[in-house]
């Protein structure tokens, strides 16, 4: 079989897209910061595209590690691989996030805490994203994305300009957030994206490079859709013209050897799985000593952003060396 390169900018696009996630999970659903209006600001900035860049990566690696489903054993044996693959992070941490908050709210401040177990349990696996354990979201529709292409791919004779349409389609379509199929539809199209971008990769990559400061202008033009046009259609405007600009910053001079991204990207997974307990953590910790109202804020920030970075990779590092299951369901 043959072995594929890494792509490394796609590591390096990682880091960068899991900085915008953690700076985004610093204040979650309890009371924000008062007279901290630029960091609300920048979050509403920010959540109007990481997640459609995070969706983009997916798609690029998802296509570039695919090898073709041909019958229904090979998709049982491929669907068996994806769910063993993903579910167990997913379960496990969201386990930690509920009955963490359930212990640690007896001593100290935690958001969103919800002690009726059993109606917690249901929402984590019906309503992920308003459950305790919302921040993992994105592993949920990732598995859906991994289970549903194939067969996309199939029924469409692997035709993605005909699969780009239908994710067109549904982003515009009425959904539920039943299994999170709100978001399925929501991110379709930029997952698609990432397929296209991985069909024709050094194609992509060239026009890019090659346009970035173009792509870079209409990325930030792209923000004064805002005032006139809905809000999904501007989530569609902005995080389209995210993709190429930000992916672009990481294969131009400036990114392009940047071990400090490099290195959040090859441990985008376990970030991910852990930053909001890190940063529930030192929130909780130092709401012991102060408020994070006003210029108070200016300290909680960076603790809470190098918590949500630095201490998942330490612990994965660190502490999942001596737990092989731990260490590999979180690589």
């Amino acid at each position: 079989m043959e072995m594929k390169n890494r792509l490394y900018d796609i590591d390096r696009a990682k880091g960068l897209a899991i900085l915008l996630v953690v700076l985004g999970h610093l204040v979650a659903r309890g009371e924000p910061p008062k007279d901290a209006d630029w960091y609300l600001f920048l979050k509403l900035i920010i959540y109007k595209f990481h997640m459609a860049f995070f969706m983009f990566l997916s798609g690029v690696i998802f296509n570039y590690t695919y090898k073709d489903i041909s019958n229904l054993i090979e998709y049982k044996k491929y669907a068996c691989k994806k769910i063993k693959r993903l579910m167990p992070g997913f379960i496990i941490f969201a386990g930690v996030i509920l009955f963490g908050k359930i212990l640690a709210s007896h001593i100290l401040y935690v958001d969103n805490v919800n002690h009726n177990i059993p109606l917690a349990i249901i929402d984590i696996f019906i309503f992920p994203k308003k459950s305790v354990a919302g921040s993992l979201w994105y592993i949920y529709v990732l598995l859906e994305f991994y289970l549903i292409i194939p067969i996309l791919l199939i029924v469409t004779d692997k035709t993605l300009p005909l699969l780009l349409c239908i994710g067109f389609f549904l982003y515009f379509s009425p959904s539920t957030d039943y299994f999170m199929l709100n978001n399925v539809f929501k991110y379709m199209i930029y997952f698609t994206l990432g397929l296209m971008a991985s069909a024709n990769y050094d194609l992509y990559k060239y026009f890019i490079k090659r346009y970035h400061f173009v792509f870079i202008a209409l990325f930030g033009c792209s923000f004064l859709s805002m005032s006139f046009v809905s809000n999904e259609a501007s989530d569609l405007i902005i995080g389209l013209c995210s993709i190429p600009a930000l992916h672009g910053l990481v294969i131009n001079k400036l990114l392009i050897n940047s071990k400090i991204l490099l290195t959040l990207g090859i441990y985008v997974y376990a970030i991910y799985l852990m930053n909001t307990i890190t940063i529930g953590i030192a929130k909780a910790l130092l709401f012991k000593f102060m408020s994070w109202d006003g210029l108070n804020f200016l300290f909680f920030f960076p603790v809470l952003f190098i918590s949500g970075i630095v201490l998942p990779i330490l612990i994965k590092k660190y502490i999942f060396k001596y737990s092989p299951y731990l260490s590999r369901i979180t690589n």
